[in-house]
């Protein structure tokens, strides 16, 4: 198995962990993030920068780190109950957002791909969320 892309972030997530310094941990999750491979073999780093968000105490910018990281995160077989998991805490961190934040959340959820993995999934499902027209919307193929 090949290691050499998976050190550095590995080294940015063991910082992450034992840093004191609150403001330094949201620029190293994501930077692990958007360093780390998007092979099968990243998939136990990228839950362990997910978890470590948990220590971004700011909770403005715990929702930003949270959703900078989810875009990072492959949507691909291997990641797709990872990936779920992280795009409906991005959705919840969303829905907590102020109005003009919310707007730029909801133009970066767009980006999300639309697979057939993710359609009819909890995400599409979840709240009545609408990628296209945000929550409380009904999708296209909940209409009558």
């Amino acid at each position: 198995m090949k290691t050499s892309g998976l050190e550095a972030p590995r080294q940015y997530l063991t910082i992450a962990r034992g840093t004191d310094d609150k403001s330094a941990i949201r620029s190293l999750i994501v930077r692990a993030g958007r360093e780390l491979p998007k092979t099968p073999e990243a998939l136990e780093l990228f839950a362990s920068a997910f978890e470590l968000l948990d220590r971004i105490e700011d909770p403005a910018e715990k929702r930003l780190a949270l959703l900078d990281f989810v875009k990072e995160v492959p949507c691909t077989p291997a990641f797709s109950g990872f990936y779920f998991k992280a795009a409906e805490a991005a959705i919840i961190a969303a829905d907590a957002l102020d109005e003009k934040q919310r707007r730029i959340t909801e133009l970066r959820l767009n980006e999300i791909p639309k697979t057939q993995e993710l359609t009819g999934s909890a995400l599409a499902v979840r709240g009545s969320w609408d990628f296209r027209t945000g929550p409380g919307s009904q999708s296209p193929t909940s209409r009558g």
